[in-house]
């Protein structure tokens, strides 16, 4: 029994310290680089990442993406960011996966927007000046609020506006 028991402890005390060794600042500033700017287009600035090459696949490449750019929102809620960042953080993945679903443009997001080395950025001002933008951070969640609505409202204005000038013909 006091075998078992020592081996949990230790097995639990090697977890942690993978869990640790594996959210360190470097590991996660290489988990955004893999993600978002490993890979450079020959004779160019362009840079991109296994995000953009995953976002190819159909149906399930920008899903497999999306949740790897979550490890580094859960590293940032494991040291205890503040909420407004990793709402920020969650739109930045979420805006991405979502727009990355729009074959041929999408990918050509992923180059740009690049969620993982913007999300690695706000962890790392998180860490050094906790609190200090977070006006921005209510802003850019404000307009991407505000587009959302409008690509989901607009739409449906118009089918409505048209079905009114066209009324349903019953037989």
């Amino acid at each position: 029994m006091h075998r078992a028991s020592y081996r949990a402890r230790h097995d639990s005390k090697v977890a942690q310290g993978m869990s640790r060794k594996l959210t360190s600042d470097e590991h996660l500033d290489y988990v955004a680089a893999l993600l978002d700017d490993i890979f450079q287009i020959p004779g160019t600035q362009i840079r991109f990442g296994l995000d953009a090459l995953i976002g190819w696949i159909p149906g399930i490449g920008d899903a497999m993406a999306g949740t790897a750019s979550f490890l580094i929102v859960f590293a940032s809620w494991r040291r205890g960011a503040r909420s407004i960042t990793l709402i920020r953080m969650i739109a930045n993945v979420l805006l991405e996966t979502i727009v990355g679903a729009i074959p041929v443009a999408g990918d050509i997001f992923h180059v740009v927007w690049k969620a993982n080395r913007r999300n690695y950025r706000l962890l790392m001002r998180e860490r050094e000046q906790p609190g200090y933008h977070t006006g921005r951070d209510w802003m850019f969640l404000v307009v991407i609020s505000v587009i959302a609505i409008a690509v989901v409202g607009i739409p449906i204005g118009i089918l409505i506006w048209i079905l009114s000038l066209h009324p349903v013909v019953r037989i």
